[in-house]
């Protein structure tokens, strides 16, 4: 529709303008037109602190609006403009806003180093991307041992050159156990014709075999001889003949016999092994009842004790009269009165309290006061507790292990109670400064924040802190996120 005007007439009130109703219907149909192209009918899409608000709330349109922002730390919160894109002109470089946090995107112009999983390393001539498992990045580095290699059987450096004239032949390890050969395949068929003389190690030319000789090894190879049928020469007979009798009437010339007994009482199997040392021993069937052992006469001996042993070493009593001496060591001393022993500690037992040792310090300590360990000594500390170990993932992310995060976790959103005590652990030390912020890119926070920045660094979270902090790398300005305050 073309813009409607209202006519006004010449002069006032000189009855040649539209009337009221009709210049109203012209303003209202001029609005309704503006408010459909610009909106939804009724609401007209608006542009509100660099926010494109349509109207229908649509994720596609038509209607286009300029986001830009001279540096990353000029962009506007993630969380509150979700879903926005903006371009930055320090890096020329286009976000987008997703999870409380404003996300890169790359273009064809950028290079394979600014995705997030790849490490930011010059690369030499010939490297290969390798994944690092303990950064959890792809890096430039050399690959050993490969090449380009063949595509085809016939062009690998240990095999046969062509197949050319080897139709139907088989393959097999050469002779030199160093490559693989084409040897004739042997049929069935071509088997039957074979001829055992045809074998390396017979000769059935020489000498040919006659009916009933078999093939006999001559020291040199298999040939045609008269088969045995009695008695042979001796020790080598293997029929029992009245020739080879003797032979076989020998005991000692057989194999796989049984023992024969060495009709001494040593030789049983359940008795002792050897009389050494049992002189005037006695013998006595042991208490499991599983054979005979030698004792000491029992009614008149009375004072032997038996095998003793020691943290080191042992002793068995090997006389009638034989005496076992307990001696003490540094800082004990033994004594013996009756039949009873004591063995006494004179020496000092150190520290009796836990405020003794040398690396614990419960100076200060209260009534449900805890200790914790700070990097070189054990400190009081009030309240619970929870400590992070952060690493870095180039100079992109810092990353979190600790409670809460079964995985390790690139810049997570965190969340912080007030009155706990948070321990970040910073690995990278002075390569990445780890910083509590008032705002994204803003100053630090410093209530309640102790220890190192490049270090470990504490945070006993104020019952007034603000409810939105922010922790981000003095260095990289990309590194961080948001920490929610709680209650």
């Amino acid at each position: 529709m073309a813009k409607q005007a209202v006519n006004t007439g010449v002069l006032p009130n000189d009855g040649q303008g539209d009337n009221l109703r009709s210049g109203a219907v012209k303003i209202n149909n001029n609005f309704t037109e503006l408010y459909t192209a610009l909106g939804d009918g009724t609401n007209l899409t608006t542009v509100t602190n660099g926010v494109f608000n349509s109207a229908p709330d649509l994720s596609t349109g038509s209607n286009k609006i300029t986001f830009k922002y001279a540096a990353y730390g000029d962009l506007p919160s993630a969380t509150t403009y979700d879903g926005a894109i903006a371009k930055v002109t320090a890096d020329n470089c286009v976000y987008y806003a997703h999870n409380n946090a404003w996300v890169k995107m790359l273009d064809t112009n950028k290079t394979i180093g600014d995705l997030s999983n790849v490490a930011n390393t010059t690369p030499t001539n010939g490297d290969s991307l390798v994944w690092d498992q303990s950064l959890g990045t792809w890096k430039p580095d050399a690959v050993a041992g490969g090449g380009g290699g063949s595509a085809t059987f016939a062009g690998l450096s240990d095999t046969p050159a062509a197949f050319t004239s080897n139709a139907g032949k088989l393959l097999r390890v050469n002779a030199g156990a160093t490559a693989l050969e084409f040897v004739t395949a042997i049929t069935a068929s071509e088997v039957a014709t074979i001829s055992i003389d045809a074998l390396s190690d017979v000769d059935t030319t020489t000498s040919a075999p006659s009916t009933g000789q078999v093939l006999k090894w001559d020291g040199a190879k298999w040939a045609p001889a008269a088969d045995v049928t009695s008695g042979g020469g001796g020790t080598d007979a293997d029929t029992l003949d009245g020739q080879d009798g003797s032979y076989y009437l020998n005991y000692n010339n057989f194999t796989n016999t049984p023992t024969l007994f060495g009709g001494a009482f040593l030789n049983l199997s359940d008795t002792p092994g050897a009389f050494t040392g049992a002189a005037n021993r006695f013998v006595k069937v042991k208490s499991d009842g599983t054979g005979l052992e030698f004792v000491a006469d029992q009614s008149t001996d009375q004072n032997l004790f038996a095998t003793f042993s020691g943290d080191s070493g042992s002793t068995t009593a090997n006389t009638l009269t034989d005496t076992l001496t307990i001696a003490g060591g540094s800082n004990i001393t033994t004594a013996v009165s009756g039949d009873t022993l004591t063995v006494s500690f004179n020496g000092s037992l150190g520290a009796t309290t836990l405020g003794a040792l040398t690396d614990v310090d419960t100076s200060g300590a209260r009534a449900g006061d805890s200790i914790s360990y700070d990097g070189s000594s054990w400190d009081v500390v009030n309240g619970p507790r929870v400590s992070w170990y952060i690493g870095a993932n180039g100079s992109s992310d810092y990353t979190f292990q600790g409670p809460g995060f079964p995985t390790t976790q690139n810049d997570p959103l965190l969340y912080l109670m007030r009155g706990m005590t948070y321990v970040f652990i910073n690995s990278t030390g002075g390569s990445h400064p780890f910083e509590i912020r008032t705002t994204n890119g803003g100053s630090a926070y410093t209530d309640g924040v102790s220890g190192s920045k490049t270090g470990t660094q504490f945070f006993t979270v104020p019952m007034n802190a603000p409810n939105t902090l922010y922790y981000q790398c003095t260095a990289h300005s990309n590194m961080g996120n948001t920490m929610n305050i709680v209650t």
